[in-house]
């Protein structure tokens, strides 16, 4: 056994003294700013920690939102597309064209009036676009002017439906008050209103292959006719830089508040 060297007086220090902290120790020798940039240090890292919780949370209440609103969105511009498409199938089949008719397009069944791509930018990019109901000009009496009727079909339905839509939001809104029932009915209301106004309005640009392109002969001498021919293979790439330098807007919101004046003082007068 080893001899105890231990002299008198000394013990061995309890475990929790051996590690004790000594501040005054501690602070020879080192910078006195140190501890408060162990502070600060921890304060940043709980205050990233919150803001990542946060910004977690924003991300979330957006994503649900979209999906939400994205909900209320869908029968609305599925009725609003399908109710467009129908009226040009229509009228071109009242003025003796029944090609429309002969594909199955003159249903309000939306899935023949879907076309993928369209829906798919809907979702991605916030518009969209449905199959083109085709019509034979060979078949109607008055090619020209029946064009024209046919054409603006579309956009007159749109206008027809976003005045419904309104009509009811006037009618009904007061009645709903359970908001389980009234968020989602008087939402889709809201958005046919929207979606039809906007697409009926968006349709008058005087552009092929919209509709306003495509009735604008009508109005106009024969002489521009073959210079609407030409515009017409180009009027794609066209629409597509208007769309994406925002230019439609200057044509679109006089033409909407116009509109959505009209409605509403109508819709006043009625309810």
């Amino acid at each position: 056994m080893a001899p105890d060297t231990k002299t008198e007086g000394e013990d061995d220090p309890l475990p929790d003294q051996r590690h004790r902290y000594d501040p005054v120790e501690a602070s020879k020798g080192c910078d006195p700013s140190a501890g408060w940039g162990v502070l600060l240090n921890g304060c940043l890292r709980g205050l990233d920690l919150c803001c990542r919780d946060e910004a977690g949370k924003i991300i979330s209440d957006k994503i649900e939102g979209f999906f939400q609103r994205l909900i209320l969105q869908i029968p609305a511009l599925l009725l609003a597309v399908t109710v467009h498409e129908v009226a040009h199938g229509f009228v071109a089949d009242r003025l003796g064209d029944p090609t429309a008719r002969r594909l199955g397009r003159l249903t309000l069944n939306p899935l023949p009036h879907i076309d993928p791509l369209g829906a798919l930018a809907f979702v991605l990019a916030g518009f969209g676009w449905a199959k083109p109901v085709p019509v034979n000009a060979h078949n109607l009496k008055r090619p020209m002017r029946d064009m024209a009727l046919v054409a603006a079909a579309g956009p007159l339905s749109n206008f027809v439906l976003a005045f419904v839509a309104l009509l009811a939001l006037g009618l009904l809104g007061p009645y709903l008050e359970t908001p389980l029932l009234a968020d989602p009915a008087l939402g889709v209301l809201r958005y046919i209103y929207l979606f039809n106004l906007g697409l009926a309005i968006f349709n008058l640009i005087p552009l092929p292959p919209l509709d306003g392109g495509h009735f604008l002969p009508y109005f106009l001498p024969r002489g521009s006719w073959t210079l609407l021919r030409r515009l017409e293979q180009y009027g794609p790439l066209i629409l597509l830089v208007l769309l994406m330098s925002g230019a439609t807007r200057y044509f679109m919101t006089p033409l909407f508040v116009v509109m959505n004046t009209l409605f509403i003082g109508l819709v006043r007068l009625i309810t």
